[in-house]
């Protein structure tokens, strides 16, 4: 199938705020251990557990969300995060329109449904907001929002 849009978006924002958390807990753990007394040796062990586990779920984050690339085919509207594991698939004939928006803080990044739709994002603040004809809506973060909304619309049309 044809590409008629292609971009990947690098997730700078979710690789610093995945790097800090592993620092923070790799810093925690470090602090936690000089502080035990070794009379309860069963202690060192949960927060090295505890650590480690935290790590890994970082660590898997971070692969699954380092980028977000989103397509735009003759019929759909694709997008997924990193190695593309987690996804997203709409059909043009399900969206009404598009328009660019900007993200706020308190939208985040990653993915966060609330009210009416869900917010797919991995850096920055601009995004593009579809509105699909059952009513829902999606917002999808870009770095280059104008481009993104041209050709959903030019797409839909």
């Amino acid at each position: 199938m044809e590409s008629k849009y292609l971009h990947t978006q690098k997730g700078n924002t979710m690789l610093i705020a995945m790097l800090i958390g592993i620092c923070i807990t790799g810093v925690s753990l470090g602090v936690a251990a000089m502080f035990i007394k070794k009379q309860a040796e069963e202690i060192p062990v949960l927060f090295t557990l505890i650590g480690i586990s935290t790590i890994t779920l970082l660590l898997a984050c971070t692969y699954l969300f380092h980028s977000l690339t989103i397509e735009i085919t003759n019929n759909e509207l694709k997008f997924w995060f990193g190695p593309g594991v987690i996804n997203k698939t709409v059909t043009l004939d399900e969206i009404l329109s598009a328009k660019t928006i900007r993200t706020t803080i308190a939208d985040g990044w990653g993915i966060h449904c609330h009210g009416n739709g869900c917010v797919y994002n991995v850096s920055g603040f601009d995004a593009v907001e579809v509105k699909l004809k059952n009513g829902k809506e999606l917002c999808i973060g870009t770095d280059e929002p104008d481009t993104l909304t041209a050709a959903i619309n030019s797409a839909i049309s």
